[in-house]
């Protein structure tokens, strides 16, 4: 309410005084009575130039001649002097004037008094006219503005025909990253479909895929219970009317969801599905789009070779068939099972190739998880300044919300540089814009182990109950290396001991390479904490520290040298084994 009042006031007090009090009084559409008057009196005194003000009104704020002569019934002459007598009386403002291509109502609010001087009946007919003349003889401008047309059309009573119009504009929105943008347009879509019947198999041949999309729209702004429940119906709807399809992609959105809430079966039952309907159906884009679900649910899972065939079959089928949008979305899931399989030089370009298929289909959020993973490669390589180049670029990046992947990397990259200040403030940073329920707070939180002071103890009993829980596998991998070493840097050997039990406990069925690694290095640093004068478990220790260096896994085989260079420092630590 706020944007609109902001952005029909231009700056003038008066104006802005007047809307924010018809907004109070619940008439927030309208033209305050206080101003109307006034700005009528401005428009009455051009003449015949009022009648195109009036078709220009319904354009919009902004309107090009292009499009104005094509609605304008009258002859071009009039249309000109009618132009030119709007400029000269300040009611539009031309090109070049701070407008861009095109001319625009020097005030919102004349725009809104123009357009209330028509009838309903001429308003409608006017939208359908332009809605009619976008589509049909300005293509280029109807694709640049689709949620332009939609509103023309829903304008003329032509709702239905608006949706896939919505559904466009959702989709160039969320490409570049405004998923609320791309959300409202779907909203509106669904809001189109109001009178749909459930029985009518045409319409909910329409509405369960318009569903699916909101809900995975929703599912990026952590609208859950809202997206849970569209697809509760999109998944009837599609059952009662067998639309296979489309049954497999409600399935596959499910599993999405149920990946990010956690939901560690549930998410693999529901792409199974999707997988199953769809090679019933004979969907190709629907099989592949289950199979980049499956490899969601096995990294959630802690399945990492299972993950990575998932996801490569998913990749190699798609560009096959030429879905070359959804090879780029599950190209980054590939970079990242080899990361965590310790399969560093094909991560490092999987994660390049990520990026040039985002960087092709024009996909922001593509682009971000394709910068993230490459980071995070980078970073574990050694190679800092270039990882520190891409974070620039995630934070450069339109309208997305990287907060959560950026800190991963800040913290990352300050652990091999030494930076500890940084990476701290970093996490901090963060921390302190999440709202208290947010599910990525106490995650996030495990890169404070190594630093803080303050609830240090209250924070590691959060952690462990964070990673024993049901719902704790999808962060165990990232956020518990975050704490394992956190506490290596601490030395708090006690307290390493807890968790490495614990993770071990919780990893039986699990297949991470990456984990392991850590797990078996914490180890012979813990044989080293309980006998220093072992020789044998110096030689161990030797060896653990020559095979991790060469796997590059840098940071650990930092600690594991300093297990062995300062064996004096650990003589102080009595028996673990109680």
């Amino acid at each position: 309410v706020i944007d609109q009042i902001v952005a029909r006031g231009d700056g003038v007090p008066t104006f802005l005084t007047e809307l924010t009090r018809a907004v109070l009084s619940s008439d927030e559409s309208a033209v305050p009575e206080t101003l109307h008057d006034s700005l009528a009196a401005q428009l009455d005194s051009v003449g015949e130039a009022r009648d195109v003000a009036q078709v220009a009104s319904v354009i919009g704020r902004a309107f090009e001649m292009n499009l104005l002569s094509r609605v304008f019934s009258g002859s071009e002459a009039t249309l000109r002097r009618g132009m030119d007598a709007l400029v000269a009386a300040g009611v539009v403002v031309a090109p070049g004037i701070g407008a861009g291509e095109a001319y625009h109502f020097r005030l919102s609010l004349l725009r809104d008094v123009a357009y209330g001087t028509l009838l309903k009946k001429s308003q409608r007919a006017l939208h359908n006219r332009i809605a009619d003349i976008l589509v049909n003889e300005l293509p280029l401008a109807a694709q640049a503005d689709p949620e332009g047309v939609a509103s023309h059309l829903c304008k003329a009573g032509r709702s239905r025909q608006a949706v896939v119009w919505w559904r466009r504009a959702a989709q160039r929105d969320g490409d570049r990253g405004a998923l609320g943008e791309s959300v409202s347009h779907l909203e509106e879509a669904v809001a189109a479909m109001a009178d749909a019947s459930p029985d009518d198999a045409e319409s909910a041949a329409q509405l369960v895929p318009l569903r699916t999309d909101l809900a995975l729209a929703l599912r990026l702004i952590g609208r859950f219970d809202q997206a849970f429940e569209l697809l509760e119906g999109a998944v009837d709807l599609a059952m009662h009317h067998d639309l296979g399809a489309e049954l497999s992609r409600a399935y596959f959105a499910r599993g999405n969801l149920c990946f990010q809430t956690n939901r560690a079966q549930e998410c693999e039952d529901s792409h199974q599905m999707a997988l199953d309907v769809a090679r019933r159906v004979g969907s190709i884009e629907a099989e592949i789009q289950a199979l980049g679900g499956l490899a969601d649910a096995h990294i959630l899972n802690g399945d990492f070779p299972a993950a990575a065939r998932a996801g490569r079959l998913c990749v190699k089928m798609a560009d096959e068939h030429g879905f070359h949008r959804i090879a780029a979305a599950n190209a980054p899931v590939c970079a990242w099972t080899s990361l965590y399989s310790l399969e560093f030089d094909e991560a490092k370009r999987l994660a390049s190739n990520a990026i040039e298929r985002a960087k092709r289909v024009g996909n922001q959020r593509y682009l971000n998880s394709a910068y993230n993973v490459s980071i995070q490669v980078l970073a574990t390589l050694g190679e800092v300044e270039q990882a520190r180049g891409y974070i620039a670029l995630l934070r450069a990046s339109e309208g997305a919300k990287q907060d959560f992947v950026e800190t991963m990397a800040e913290g990352l990259v300050g652990q091999l540089a030494d930076d500890r200040q940084a990476a701290t403030k970093a996490v901090v940073q963060v921390l302190s814009g999440l709202e208290p329920e947010s599910p990525h707070l106490l995650p996030l939180s495990s890169w404070l182990v190594a630093t803080t002071h303050d609830g240090y103890d209250d924070l590691l009993d959060d952690l462990l109950d964070l990673y024993t829980s049901e719902k704790g596998r999808q962060v165990l991998i990232w956020s518990g290396l975050t704490t394992i070493e956190g506490l290596l840097y601490r030395r708090d050997w006690a307290n390493l001991l807890r968790f490495v039990l614990a993770f071990e406990a919780e990893m039986v069925d699990t297949i991470a390479p990456m984990m392991t690694a850590w797990m078996e290095a914490s180890r012979a640093i813990l044989a080293r904490v309980e006998a220093p004068d072992d020789a044998q478990v110096l030689h161990d220790l030797e060896h653990m520290r020559d095979r991790i260096a060469a796997l590059a896994l840098l940071v650990l085989a930092r600690h594991l040298q300093a297990a062995i260079d300062q064996p004096m420092a650990l003589r102080d630590v009595t028996s673990l084994n109680s």
